[in-house]
């Protein structure tokens, strides 16, 4: 009885070790499924629940790690493939980019053309305004001389009309003289011949002092036709004024944004 009972004690703890054995071999050949089968008894119990817990946990670590190396392996390879994506990506940006360049050199240069053309388009405005602000001076000046002469083309007027008077009286004191001379007989004609001269200065006269008098009113008539040129033309620099130093204004404003878009350009050209 006592060599059967050393039987079971031996068997109780072989049998426990050769699983154990045969298990770890398993788990040495890479099999984590493995689990020690059967009923323990006491600290073999505590081993079998042990080696059991520790091939579990093993396995579900290694799961995991599979599944981590797994999740890292795609991660890799969609960071490859985003790499490539982005290498494409970004040769064409750079491609782009020095498209971009060489229309920004050329719209630099426009614009730089662009920017001394409005300058030089700016001072022409300006000394267009300066030359039609002097015209209108001279406008000015020129209405002021013809009003001195209208006013003096009046005053000539006034003396023909005196002149005349003085032709019409002297030729009515000349026909007065003829009679006199004519009812004085013989002793009158010397007189009479005196006064026919006289009558014929005095028609002379007459008719000078008229023709006078017409050249005189057709000087005025035209003297008062070129004082309303005169405003008109006046009225029309004024406008002409105005508006050149709108586009004056204007264009010195294209000038200096011109300008401004210059060293813009130039500075995303850099």
């Amino acid at each position: 009885s006592d060599v059967c009972s050393s039987d079971l004690i031996i068997r109780s703890i072989t049998v426990p070790l050769r699983q154990t054995v045969d298990i770890m071999g398993r788990v040495a050949n890479h099999d984590l499924t493995a689990r020690l089968q059967g009923s323990f008894s006491g600290e073999l119990a505590d081993l079998q629940a042990s080696i059991n817990s520790a091939l579990a946990t093993l396995d579900q670590t290694m799961a995991q790690t599979s599944e981590a190396g797994r999740q890292v392996h795609l991660a890799a390879f969609e960071i490859n493939t985003g790499s490539q994506s982005l290498a494409e990506q970004a040769s064409a940006q750079a491609s782009t980019l020095e498209e971009v360049s060489a229309s920004v050199h050329e719209l630099a240069g426009l614009s730089d053309h662009a920017a001394t053309s409005a300058t030089h388009t700016s001072g022409l405005a300006a000394t267009t305004h300066d030359t039609t602000v002097h015209s209108i001076e001279r406008m000015d000046r020129l209405s002021g001389a013809i009003n001195r002469i209208k006013g003096s083309a009046d005053e000539m007027a006034k003396i023909v009309k005196t002149i005349d008077d003085i032709a019409s009286q002297t030729n009515l004191l000349a026909l007065n003289a003829a009679v006199e001379a004519a009812r004085a007989g013989a002793a009158g004609r010397g007189f009479a011949v005196v006064a026919e001269e006289v009558r014929n200065l005095a028609m002379r006269s007459a008719e000078a002092a008229q023709t006078t008098a017409d050249l005189i009113d057709q000087s005025i008539k035209q003297a008062k036709e070129g004082v309303a040129y005169n405003s008109e033309v006046s009225v029309s620099l004024a406008e002409v004024r105005d508006q050149v130093a709108q586009m004056r204004d204007a264009v010195g404003t294209i000038a200096r944004l011109s300008g401004q878009q210059k060293v813009r350009i130039e500075q995303v050209n850099i």
